[in-house]
């Protein structure tokens, strides 16, 4: 069954003389779960709508201003500072175009630093945000790490505090100067369902509900091992596989050289994808054959 979401009012952002800045529509574009194949119901097959803009595009405006806000969670992968600066350049392209053809409106994209830890502190998460605008993201899409940080928040993953840190991360993401409109969880398969919950919570939250001003959770998975479901390539996967195909090569140079018995653990979680990918893109993969 898929979730109850709350829809907001489209804003129509045009025809095709928009696409050279936002890209090619993808309204009514879908992608087959290829997962699913074989055991979906005659003529039905299960798929999901294609990533990409669309002309209608609904996003909540309130008072003619967005609040955006990025947070990154788990470890690091190479990609993620990329990630951030599209985010940033998607959302300044989609002012850009929307105020040509009607109200205009500010949008303030935030990093928070330190991930959901960023609560802590005499401050909280108001003395972690940073701005993050199109010019400057720019120049450190190529860095890697991450340019707001990252932590594990271990409160999130315990059973027993789980509940009552989203709690206050929600009331954190709520407050009334600076209520966050988007939030955008760039993390792996923890901060996914953190980030789900958080949603619920969020929009119970009782301004919001006085205010009936929601907010919107999208999720960018990232991790290495590539073993969220429904995801073909998770960004950062690729550099898992290079950096670990140079090993098994190395190694098995070795032990084609001096005949012994090698052994090299590379990490997973639960799926095999870096082990598998990288063997049969070394060299080792032709002695297996």
């Amino acid at each position: 069954k898929w979730p109850k979401v709350h829809q907001y009012p489209a804003r129509i952002l045009g025809g095709p003389e928009h696409q050279p800045e936002l890209g090619a529509f993808r309204d009514g574009s879908e992608v087959r779960a290829v997962a699913l194949t074989g055991m979906e119901p005659p003529g039905e097959p299960f798929t999901f709508p294609e990533a990409g803009p669309r002309r209608d595009h609904a996003y909540p405006v309130v008072r003619g201003e967005l609040n955006v806000a990025i947070l990154v969670a788990g470890g690091i992968a190479p990609g993620i500072n990329a990630v951030i600066d599209a985010l940033v350049q998607r959302h300044a392209a989609y002012r850009r175009v929307s105020s040509n053809r009607g109200p205009n409106y500010t949008v303030k994209i935030w990093g928070i630093r330190n991930g959901f830890l960023a609560i802590e502190g005499p401050g909280g998460i108001a003395d972690r945000l940073v701005e993050l605008r199109p010019e400057d993201t720019n120049e450190f899409a190529t860095q890697g790490g991450s340019v707001i940080g990252t932590s594990r928040d271990k409160e999130i993953l315990d059973i027993g505090s789980r509940n009552v840190r989203l709690s206050q991360i929600s009331d954190a993401l709520s407050q009334q100067g600076r209520m966050i409109d988007i939030l955008y969880v760039i993390g792996g398969d923890g901060s996914m369902k953190a980030a789900h919950a958080l949603w619920h919570m969020a929009n119970r939250n009782a301004l919001r509900v006085r205010t009936g001003r929601k907010m919107a959770v999208v999720t960018i998975p990232k991790t290495m091992d590539n073993d969220i479901l429904w995801v073909w390539k998770s960004f950062g996967f690729l550099s898992a596989v290079d950096e670990s195909r140079r090993i098994v090569e190395t190694l098995h140079t070795e032990v084609r050289s001096n005949p012994r018995l090698g052994i090299l653990q590379l990490f997973g979680s639960d799926s095999g994808f870096v082990v598998s990918h990288a063997v049969l893109a070394s060299a080792a993969r032709h002695a297996m054959l």
